[in-house]
């Protein structure tokens, strides 16, 4: 008897476990998107995973604000980065020149994307901020070591 009752709790337990669902592991950080989902950029595999857009790409020369097809660009990028909200990114802007305006249109396209990534419900604040090399490309994004 007691022998039973052993192996009807043997098999009860398998029976649960089999019954459970196998919940799949989550991504180990970004994963590289292609190349159509994300519009004008250029896309590194890495690591670390980079993803760059080129001069003339998103701002026009001396403006602070995107173009059109710069809007739809940063929409594009901002649907991708919500796929995996943990990871976190060195963001570089452009910088047209070593001249003092171009710095401070620099800074405003920064505080900008800030701002939109924010609004699209990106959490950036563990995200690092940069101004880019002069003449570099218009925006320039790179998985952070620590990024799960």
């Amino acid at each position: 008897m007691n022998t039973m009752y052993r192996l009807l709790i043997i098999c009860l337990t398998f029976g649960l476990f089999a019954c459970a669902p196998v919940t799949p592991p989550e991504p180990a950080g970004p994963t590289v998107p292609p190349p159509d989902q994300l519009p004008g950029a250029t896309i590194t595999a890495g690591p670390p995973l980079e993803v760059v857009y080129p001069a003339a790409s998103l701002f026009p020369a001396g403006a602070v604000l995107p173009d059109a097809g710069g809007l739809d660009a940063l929409e594009a990028l901002a649907e991708w980065l919500k796929k995996t909200p943990g990871s976190r990114w060195q963001v570089a802007v452009w910088q047209e020149s070593n001249d003092t305006d171009s710095l401070a249109r620099a800074e405003k396209r920064l505080a900008l994307l800030q701002r939109f990534m924010t609004r699209k419900g990106l959490n950036v604040e563990r995200w690092q901020w940069l101004v880019g090399e002069p003449g570099g490309d218009q925006l320039r994004l790179v998985t952070l070591a620590d990024s799960p």
